[in-house]
């Protein structure tokens, strides 16, 4: 019985080391997300102006115009997503054995 759960508990403590590993991984992926768009940006709002005035073809305009509806909605789901990792490594780190 005692070395049923010893395996039981070795077990458990891969799968936190594991889950661990994984959050971490995440975390980087959030963290360069927020570095990299959580910040101004290079476009121009004639660009911008231009492609909302029908140019489909400018590009640049069509990704500012974008970056500019979605920038708020997207930072908000990555720091939600950061949040959730930190919390999901404080019980990781609480549960080791």
């Amino acid at each position: 019985m005692e070395k049923d759960l010893k395996v039981k508990v070795a077990d458990l403590n891969t799968a936190i080391f594991e889950t661990q590993v994984e959050l971490e991984d995440l975390m980087m992926t959030l963290i360069d997300i927020l570095e990299r768009y959580d910040s101004g940006c290079d476009f121009e709002i004639k660009d911008v102006l231009d492609y909302e005035r029908g140019n489909i073809g400018n590009e640049k305009g069509k990704a500012a115009f974008t970056f500019l509806h979605e920038h708020k909605r997207i930072m908000w789901l990555v720091r939600t997503a950061r949040l959730y990792c930190e919390q999901a490594q404080k019980i990781c780190e609480s549960t080791e054995i």
